[in-house]
């Protein structure tokens, strides 16, 4: 079993470029709620994903979450690795909210949740519990 979030960018993901979040235990899930709550609380204003303990990134990926006065979802910088998800308070307790059901869900069959918020989103963000296993990793991420 997974013992972290392992995030990655697929750029052709169903020809849509897409950040995939994937754990198979329902706590991560809990964890990363809770930072989205935090955000939404304005408890932080900004924090990197990719560093927290809980995450595993692949493909050299960094993401910097941050808490927006205006929702710009997901963008792609410059440096092919790197992104910013900035959004309003509103989105990031929606967020959290899809998370909290998502975890609280039946994880036998697990599901995904697409948090994306902005008509401008370069990026699709999903989130998966119990979809990918370890060895979907390995050969793709």
């Amino acid at each position: 079993m997974q013992s972290k979030i392992k995030v990655g960018y697929f750029p052709d993901w169903s020809d849509d470029p897409t950040v995939l979040f994937s754990t198979e235990r329902p706590a991560l899930l809990g964890e990363f709620e809770h930072l989205l709550q935090n955000l939404a609380d304005e408890k932080i204003r900004e924090i990197a994903i990719h560093q927290l303990n809980f995450i595993e990134p692949h493909h050299h990926i960094k993401i910097i979450a941050r808490l927006s006065e205006h929702d710009a979802g997901m963008q792609r910088l410059k440096d092919a690795d790197s992104f910013v998800w900035a959004t309003t308070c509103k989105y990031w307790k929606e967020f959290a909210a899809m998370l909290s059901v998502l975890r609280q869900g039946d994880e036998t069959k697990g599901g995904h949740q697409y948090l994306d918020s902005s008509l401008t989103d370069d990026i699709q963000i999903i989130v998966s519990l119990n979809e990918y296993p370890a060895d979907f990793w390995t050969k793709f991420g």
